[in-house]
């Protein structure tokens, strides 16, 4: 009875093992998530540790840049992102990461922003904008032709005061766009010189001929700001 009872035991054993081999033959991935890329094929033979098929998990979606030294401390994880991809799709998240030691050629820190891609529509590898907005500033776009400098080098446009005469106005660029430039610096309500700029100087007295601004009318705020920055038209 007892060599039965052994024989019984091993033969259990063996079944459990043949019962593990055959489970084995099942390909289970470890993740959700698309398959980029197949190695075999049904009916092929592998050994134990054989890559089988690459495996991509696309949910959720890492926005991957760095963040200039100026920067770096107005950004902490939890903050609102948001990425302009290439093709013009806009998406939104939160930072997850922001690094703690600088690259040494750029003087530079890693950011990760997460993306939730449920659907798999956005794809690894596309260039991307990462926006993430810090401060909220206003401003005017104006064509960078009416940009002046005074004596300190210090970088203006020429206005007109409700006296009359020509005014220095020392501006700051918040961010350019194609059609203009976006700055701050300038009254809320302003006559510009857009004609002969460069022929007048602060304090003196002029006559204002107005012209149509078809050309550069208000918009919108830009898409995309500077790093750190939004942009929100006067």
């Amino acid at each position: 009875m007892a060599q039965a009872q052994a024989r019984l035991a091993e033969a259990e054993a063996e079944l459990k093992r043949s019962q593990l081999n055959l489970a084995r033959t099942v390909v289970k991935a470890p993740f959700d998530g698309i398959v980029e890329e197949v190695h075999l094929e049904v009916g092929d033979y592998v050994s134990p540790g054989a890559q089988c098929a690459t495996l991509v998990d696309l949910d959720p979606m890492l926005l991957v840049g760095r963040v200039p030294e100026r920067d770096v401390l107005r950004v902490l994880p939890g903050q609102p992102a948001a990425g302009l991809l290439s093709d013009g799709i806009q998406v939104s998240g939160q930072i997850q990461f922001v690094g703690q030691q600088s690259d040494p050629e750029t003087r530079s820190y890693a950011l990760e922003v997460q993306i939730p891609n449920p659907d798999y529509r956005l794809r690894s590898g596309v260039s991307t904008d990462i926006i993430i907005p810090v401060a909220e500033v206003m401003a005017q776009k104006v064509s960078p032709a009416l940009f002046a400098l005074n004596d300190a080098g210090v970088i203006g446009v020429r206005t007109v005061d409700a006296d009359g005469r020509v005014a220095f106005n020392p501006v700051e660029i918040v961010r350019d766009d194609a059609d203009g430039v976006w700055v701050t610096g300038l009254p809320n309500v302003a006559t510009v010189i857009t004609v002969g700029q460069e022929l007048v100087v602060p304090g003196q007295s002029v006559e204002v001929d107005f012209e149509p601004v078809e050309e550069m009318p208000a918009s919108a705020p830009p898409q995309t700001a500077a790093p750190g920055e939004t942009v929100n038209s006067a």
